[in-house]
């Protein structure tokens, strides 16, 4: 005869999670001046748009609601990134049978469809923290994207002027910084 024991089960879940959401691409700047001159009217600007200096790596950083811009002046590579450490500690009770007769004597099946189910919910959390931080990300972009629009047109118009300076004497300059147009008049 079949024996059950009613079995009172708690187990816990515990993670540490980086979750992290990223895209990059490449400033389209034209090399008007050799590389190292245009990679400094680049590091100019981004200096002057609130980026900071890390010297070490040799990149330009900002941070945002969370997202992070890092900018490499000397490849034009532009990176942003929104990232976050989830903690997750889940604890659940439960109230199962135990059966001698069928080899469930101390409730390890239900055991373990408990850990299952913690962490099912513990992957659903991570889940949902990264779609926010996806939609965090997506939600920066068209002002990321505008942003470096301009960025692109200052430093090339910039060197399109220290271009110019050495080729004659300015006479005029003519710039439109929202439509990005520049017209320059040298005498040779």
């Amino acid at each position: 005869m079949s024996r059950a024991y009613r079995i009172s089960l708690k187990e816990s879940v515990s993670r540490s999670t980086d979750i992290k959401d990223k895209l990059s691409f490449k400033l389209q700047v034209l090399e008007i001046l050799p590389r190292e001159a245009m990679s400094s009217i680049l590091a100019a600007e981004l200096k002057g748009l609130g980026f900071e200096e890390c010297e070490e790596e040799g990149v330009w950083t900002k941070e945002e609601d969370g997202v992070v811009t890092i900018v490499d002046p000397k490849t034009f590579e532009v990176r942003v990134e929104a990232k976050e450490t989830l903690e997750i500690e889940l604890e659940e009770e439960r109230e199962a049978w135990g059966d001698e007769d069928y080899g469930d004597r101390d409730g390890e099946r239900a055991r373990a469809r408990l850990v299952k189910d913690l962490e099912t919910k513990a992957d659903a959390a991570e889940l949902a923290k990264q779609k926010e931080l996806t939609e965090r990300l997506e939600k920066a972009l068209p002002g990321i994207g505008k942003t470096f629009e301009r960025v692109a047109n200052k430093v090339m118009a910039e060197g399109l002027k220290r271009k110019a300076a050495t080729l004659g004497e300015i006479q005029d300059i003519q710039e439109n910084e929202e439509t990005g147009e520049l017209s320059i008049r040298i005498r040779i």
